[in-house]
């Protein structure tokens, strides 16, 4: 058993099954059922892909934009501030803003999104701006059944105990 590791969540095909898998997930992190695709396809949408309400409460909004990448590709800084650009214009306005992307995670866009929050927060405005790179995103969904299950159909609660299970096996001083 040494050096088990589960599989990894396969990633969305394109981008409208990508959008689509990634509302199942939101609606269950903002406890929000009604969170939902903006708009549809040609339609103005100001750098977001899916609304919903922060714990279901109307007062705050939450946006989050999907990026689709090819394998090896990234997330750009500047695409990252053309999006948060694009947020800002929302009405009503926005309280978080997220970008989600199956690039990888990476450190210096989760810290421009910061300083972005903070710039913003500067001038006044109260909106928490993130960036989520797929081992992100693949952790968060993992937390939640029904989003796993969109993700990844093959994948069971059964499934998960049996890799738990291995997991606890492999932890050293188990047999002995």
């Amino acid at each position: 058993m040494t050096g088990y590791s589960p599989t990894h969540i396969p990633i969305p095909k394109n981008h409208a099954d990508f959008e689509r898998k990634a509302t199942v997930l939101f609606r269950e992190i903002l406890k929000d059922p009604d969170a939902h695709r903006l708009g549809r396809e040609g339609q103005l949408q100001w750098g977001i892909d899916i609304v919903g309400d922060d714990g279901a409460n109307t007062s705050r909004i939450v946006g989050i934009q999907c990026k689709k990448k090819a394998p090896n590709q990234v997330l750009t800084a500047k695409e990252v501030r053309d999006e948060v650009r694009k947020a800002l214009k929302y009405k009503p306005a926005i309280c978080k803003y997220i970008i989600i992307t199956t690039a990888p995670k990476d450190r210096k866009l989760e810290q421009l999104a910061q300083t972005l929050t903070q710039a913003q927060k500067a001038k006044g405005r109260k909106i928490k701006i993130e960036v989520w790179g797929w081992d992100l995103l693949e952790d968060r969904i993992d937390e939640y059944p029904a989003a796993r299950n969109v993700f990844d159909p093959g994948w069971s609660p059964s499934v998960k105990e049996t890799q738990q299970s291995l997991k606890q096996i492999n932890q050293p001083g188990f047999w002995f």
